[in-house]
């Protein structure tokens, strides 16, 4: 787990971490741009199957909001496209304090979101942000959203601070660029912070310089808390064929691993979703 410092892309920071640690692979588990911070999961090896676990995983934010300036891509790194005069945005705020604090609260009820066309989502195999500045047009698609939880601070003249608690692949930048929208009232990040993953805290992070010094690596176990079922010798054999085993112990939980009672060593990741009827379950992946 890893902080990203602000200035360097989660692509560059993956790239320079593989490199100065001689990982053969390692997991992208969630896109920061390259203004913003905060916790990256990176697996790496084998562990790298569970990439998409964790890119599921729902996340958490800081942010600080700046009133008066809405840039094309909703944050600080982005060309200004609307720019109030101080007395615009003085005057805007002492009328509107109150609509401005009920439509903060109202993200809570935000059910789908369009992303942003300034982002790392690709269409036809280009980046939308690229096709953007190339003055293209292109439709993006409404997606689900969930916002768990939401508390804003230190509401000004000059902008707030919010924490937020969003399902996974919401975007923050959006959320405001909306909520710009809606009040008619130009605003951008000045700062983005990812907090948490899931249930994992930035708190555990390794700093990046740090890290490529010295690096902690997590166990699997500490931040996957699924079910184990310990396997002898001789179903061990069996898996790693491919071949299934009998259970001996209910598993409660959709999801588990397989491991070796001798070594603990993991053999599978395996799930009672979409099995056929006939399986006890299916394999996710099998590490040979």
């Amino acid at each position: 787990m890893v902080y990203k410092p602000v200035g360097i892309t989660s692509s560059d920071l993956v790239l320079k971490i593989k490199r100065n640690l001689k990982f053969s692979k390692i997991g992208h588990t969630g896109t920061l741009d390259k203004f913003a911070e905060g916790l990256m999961i990176l697996p790496f090896g084998k562990f790298t199957a569970f990439s998409n676990y964790f890119l599921g995983q729902d996340k958490s934010y800081f942010t600080k909001v700046r009133f008066g300036i809405i840039t094309d891509s909703g944050d600080r790194d982005g060309e200004i496209i609307q720019k109030w005069e101080q007395k615009e945005v003085e005057r805007f705020y002492s009328e509107n304090i109150t609509k401005i604090k009920t439509e903060i609260q109202n993200i809570l009820h935000l059910k789908t979101q369009i992303p942003p066309k300034v982002s790392a989502l690709k269409v036809n195999g280009k980046r939308q942000s690229t096709l953007y500045r190339q003055g293209i047009e292109f439709g993006s698609k409404p997606r689900n959203i969930f916002v768990y939880n939401l508390q804003f601070s230190n509401l000004t003249i000059d902008g707030f601070e919010m924490e937020i608690h969003v399902s996974s692949g919401t975007y923050i930048r959006k959320i405001v660029t909306d909520l710009s929208e809606k009040l008619n009232f130009p605003m951008h990040i000045v700062q983005l912070v990812r907090t948490k993953i899931g249930k994992q805290h930035l708190e555990k992070a390794q700093g990046l310089e740090e890290l490529l010094i010295s690096p902690k690596i997590t166990k699997l176990e500490e931040i996957i808390h699924f079910p184990i079922v310990r396997v002898n010798i001789e179903d061990e054999k069996f898996i790693k064929n491919g071949r299934y085993i009998s259970l001996s112990e209910e598993i409660g939980e959709d999801t588990f691993l397989i491991k070796t009672i001798e070594s603990d060593k993991l053999l599978a990741w395996c799930s009672k979703k979409s099995k056929k009827s006939e399986l006890p379950y299916s394999y996710l992946k099998v590490f040979v």
